[in-house]
């Protein structure tokens, strides 16, 4: 999106994805290990969005129209087996299709009420890595 190509959302659209800022994480570890009773686990994820949420956050950030087309995972299935007949490799990896077909939804309640952690907003996490990007001098491709 940033470097202008096309964008859609791959997949209905409707299943949510639970997105982590790296500091966040970061700071996550080190309360846990500061912090956190042994032998307890705790997610260090922020805001579950939905992709056109996800898309429509970074389209603001850059500017930009989020994306309106969708392209439903049936489809995106079979270009992938058609690929990997013709090519010997998938064009989407089986991961990734995994990813978007289902909910990711998860809970960092735990660790913000025993380690007082905190999560940035997708938004804010999105907007401070992109000022970085820029400060270093990326560029889009």
């Amino acid at each position: 999106m940033a470097a202008g190509k096309p964008t859609a959302i791959m997949g209905i659209g409707k299943n949510r994805l639970c997105l982590a800022y790296y500091r966040d994480t970061v700071q996550g570890i080190y309360l846990a290990h500061e912090r956190g009773m042994p032998g307890e686990g705790y997610i260090l994820g922020g805001e579950n969005l939905t992709f056109p949420e996800l898309w429509t956050v970074i389209a603001k950030i850059l500017g930009k129209e989020p994306p309106k087309r969708r392209i439903p995972l049936w489809l995106l299935k079979s270009v992938s087996a058609i690929s990997r007949t013709l090519r010997g490799t998938s064009l989407f990896p089986t991961e990734f299709l995994d990813m978007i077909s289902f909910d990711w939804n998860f809970s960092s309640a735990k660790a913000e009420r025993e380690l007082g952690w905190k999560f940035h907003t997708f938004h804010d996490g999105m907007k401070e890595t992109w000022e970085e990007y820029q400060a270093q001098g990326w560029k889009p491709r």
